[in-house]
């Protein structure tokens, strides 16, 4: 029997390499969310990857304020998850919900 997260989550750790972004990410696959974390050197990501599954967890690196990179990098992570973000974290601590555009 494979390990489900508890929360079906995606979410997006935007400069997971700070500090903040890193307890975040931490929380965030404590509470068994699917967590994808950008900053924009890969070598930091790693240890936040450190003892969890590929299947919890994707480090990518990335430049977030720019607009083409940020939305590969989106791209990436739903394509990795096979599910659309749910949530955009920033190193300010605030959750961005992602809402559909119809």
């Amino acid at each position: 029997m494979s390990a489900q997260p508890r929360n079906s989550e995606v979410v997006l750790v935007l400069d997971a390499d700070t500090e903040r972004g890193r307890s975040t990410a931490h929380q965030l696959l404590q509470a068994g969310c699917r967590v994808a974390v950008s900053a924009r050197h890969a070598a930091p990501l790693t240890r936040i990857m450190h003892g969890y599954s590929a299947s919890q967890v994707i480090a990518i690196a990335a430049d977030a304020s720019d607009a083409a990179q940020l939305e590969h990098l989106i791209s990436r992570v739903e394509r990795r998850f096979g599910h659309a973000v749910d949530r955009i974290v920033t190193t300010d601590g605030v959750a961005h919900r992602l809402a559909l555009a119809s």
